[in-house]
């Protein structure tokens, strides 16, 4: 369920925010964190046409309060971008899907954010499987897959592990 993960990637944001901005920052941190579960909800439910559009519209309003002069908090821009690719790539959207796994990657590792590039690392080696590109899809996810020493039961490097062997040599 989208609420416990996004719970659990949050809870050291608001002591974070509050410590360094106070109060206001901490209601807007808080207010970006529900729209993060609203986001997650529309795509992990696999709504219709409408919804997509909505989520793509609502993460396009989070996008922009993060890249916002001043704000700081940067904790889950990796994943905005990654999930706008996902979305613009279920619109047909190819060009724009790579745009933003490729700025989440980016941020992901700017940030040093393992599992944040891991989730973005698959979502890009996934759309360039659809379009051929075996070798560039493999490439970007070996070595974010490699990097890993535990935690291979979980959702996130299940999915890396199959796509990684489907990919093979």
């Amino acid at each position: 369920m989208p609420t416990v993960s996004a719970n659990r990637n949050a809870s050291c944001l608001y002591s974070s925010v509050y410590l360094r901005f106070g109060a206001v920052s901490l209601a807007i941190a808080l207010s970006v964190r529900q729209n993060i579960i609203k986001i997650l909800m529309y795509v992990e439910t696999g709504q219709g046409q409408g919804e997509l559009d909505n989520a793509l519209q609502l993460i396009d309003e989070q996008i922009a309060q993060v890249e916002r002069p001043g704000w700081e908090e940067r904790l889950h821009y990796a994943e905005l971008l990654r999930l706008k690719g996902w979305m613009l790539a279920r619109k047909g959207d190819l060009e724009g899907a790579e745009k933003n796994y490729l700025a989440s990657l980016a941020q992901a590792r700017q940030q040093q954010a393992k599992s944040w590039e891991l989730r973005t690392s698959t979502s890009l080696a996934k759309l360039w499987q659809s379009q051929g590109k075996r070798k560039e899809a493999r490439d970007v996810l070996a070595p974010v897959y490699s990097w890993f020493t535990e935690g291979f039961d979980t959702k996130d490097l299940k999915e890396a592990q199959v796509l990684f062997e489907e990919l093979g040599e």
